[in-house]
């Protein structure tokens, strides 16, 4: 039976994967290049250095697997060993992941083997061993250091990954933040537009109650009023009724800001030059602006042309059965939220009012309402001026 070698060869790098490469950092030449050729001869690409800046050089900028160093010699009146190689050992692996240190001390002492693993370092082997050994030893350490480096590898592609899936979730939080923020948007719209429906729902039902009792023309106009004035506030209001001759006579008015002496000017105005202009329009014109009055009633906008209006007509079957005015000083200016309101309570009381008139004129054909003796066909017959 053969015996086995006492020193076994080291094995070569396996064929395909990337040679060990090496730096030997050894203070005396010829040490260096003994450590060198035996490495070599074991597959290790090796760079000789001959001070600590150079070696660092050589890690930072290249894939160094492992740097093999040693300590100064001690003898009498040589630096201890210690100060030089251990804290060069430290700087070396913690500036790179991946490259190992093997320290190679004359006779190291248990004390030396303690600040070896407090450096670092991966292998402390003595002066003495032999070449092979040695360059066994280098290569199990270049192991170790390759196995590190391809876990720190694999933790840096993890991290990566990490942090590209952290910025995607992210980018997706802020995504799910802007549509739930839409949402919220949409939903508030989406509220408020039910809670003015239900409002308009209420109004109809509150205003058609009111109204559909009113039998009497004049009642009729002092609760639809009165119910306007309930939603817009203090307000001029003047209601202008149409003859079967074309003119408009005033049905009812609400003084809230003018004064007496001009009130009866300013209705024969408003009578003769405004409601005409309002007979035929469907839907409601609010002229919110002085501006705004001057541009849609132009030289009728006299008297008026300092002030906020709304007007409308109440219509059915296409015929214009009042043409209503709210007018006041522009510095209190009607607002757009109060349109609505105003829009229904017209359709609402057109209806009421051609169910009034359709009452008090069934006794005549319907080309005599207004006549002269009709009831409803003279502004005389009926004044709710204040």
């Amino acid at each position: 039976m053969s015996r086995k070698p006492s020193n076994p060869k080291p094995e070569h790098p396996e064929a395909g994967r990337e040679p060990v490469r090496a730096v030997i950092l050894v203070e005396q030449a010829s040490a260096r290049r003994d450590i060198a050729r035996s490495l070599s001869q074991a597959g290790v690409e090796c760079s000789q250095v001959q001070d600590q800046t150079q070696a660092m050089k050589l890690v930072r900028e290249s894939r160094i697997d492992v740097v093999v160093m040693d300590g100064p010699t001690a003898k009498a009146g040589a630096t201890p060993r210690g100060k030089f190689a251990f804290p060069a050992a430290h700087k070396i692996t913690a500036a790179t992941h991946g490259t190992g240190v093997v320290l190679v001390l004359e006779n190291p002492s248990l004390e030396d083997a303690v600040n070896a693993m407090q450096s670092g370092v991966a292998d402390l082997i003595p002066a003495t061993t032999t070449a092979p050994e040695l360059a066994t030893r280098v290569l199990a350490a270049a192991g170790r250091s390759s196995t590190s480096r391809q876990r720190w590898d694999e933790r840096e592609r993890r991290a990566e990954r990490l942090r590209k899936l952290c910025k995607g979730l992210s980018v997706a939080r802020h995504e799910l933040t802007r549509q739930i923020s839409s949402l919220c948007t949409n939903l508030t719209g989406a509220y408020q537009e039910l809670a003015d429906q239900i409002s308009l729902v209420s109004l109809a039902s509150e205003f058609n109650s009111a109204i559909r009792q009113e039998l009497d023309l004049e009642s009729l106009l002092r609760v639809g009023v009165e119910a306007m004035l309930t939603r817009t506030g203090p307000t001029n209001v003047a209601v202008f009724l149409p003859s079967a001759n074309g003119d408009f006579s005033l049905g009812a008015y609400v003084n809230y800001d003018r004064t007496k002496e001009g009130a009866e000017s300013l209705m024969d105005h408003l009578c003769a030059a405004v409601a005409p202009r309002f007979e035929g329009v469907e839907g409601l014109v609010h002229m919110p602006t002085p501006d705004a009055v001057r541009d849609e009633l132009g030289e009728a906008a006299d008297w008026i042309d300092d002030c906020s209006v709304i007007a409308f007509s109440c219509r059915q079957e296409g015929e214009c059965l009042a043409v209503f005015l709210l007018f006041r000083a522009a510095t209190t200016p009607f607002r757009d939220t109060l349109l609505p309101s105003l829009r229904l309570m017209a359709e609402l009381f057109g209806r009421q009012l051609a169910r009034v008139i359709h009452i008090h004129h069934r006794h005549l054909p319907k080309n005599k309402w207004g006549q002269p003796g009709d009831p409803f066909g003279g502004a005389d017959d009926i004044d709710l001026a204040a």
